[in-house]
């Protein structure tokens, strides 16, 4: 504050919120999207989705499995084409050559 003292600031929604999401990072610019699930690359370096909206295709990276939010999602994912689910997915927008963000969390409907 003006006289120096530290405070704490928070960067998320609260934690009883009804659709919190933990693995949101501060300063993440986060947008969220509907469509299919097109197709799941799996290599040493992380997973790549590719979800078909209707204004294109979407690709975007999971660095770590363990940091997605997934609700009502299958048992086991399985690399390689998928069946078209529906899923709405919300990403930290972070384009580069590959991808256009990074998963934070993805619904299945």
């Amino acid at each position: 504050d003006a006289s120096g003292r530290q405070e704490m600031v928070t960067t998320r929604v609260p934690n009883d919120a009804a659709d919190w999401n933990p693995f949101v990072e501060p300063g993440d610019d986060i947008r969220r999207v509907s469509g299919t699930l097109q197709q799941v690359d799996c290599a040493a370096n992380g997973i790549q989705i590719t979800v078909r909206m209707t204004s294109g295709l979407l690709r975007l990276a999971i660095p770590d499995p363990g940091r997605v939010r997934i609700l009502h999602g299958p048992a086991d994912f399985t690399c390689g084409a998928q069946t078209s689910a529906r899923v709405t997915v919300d990403y930290a927008a972070k384009k580069s050559e590959k991808t256009d963000g990074v998963v934070r969390g993805i619904e299945f409907q």
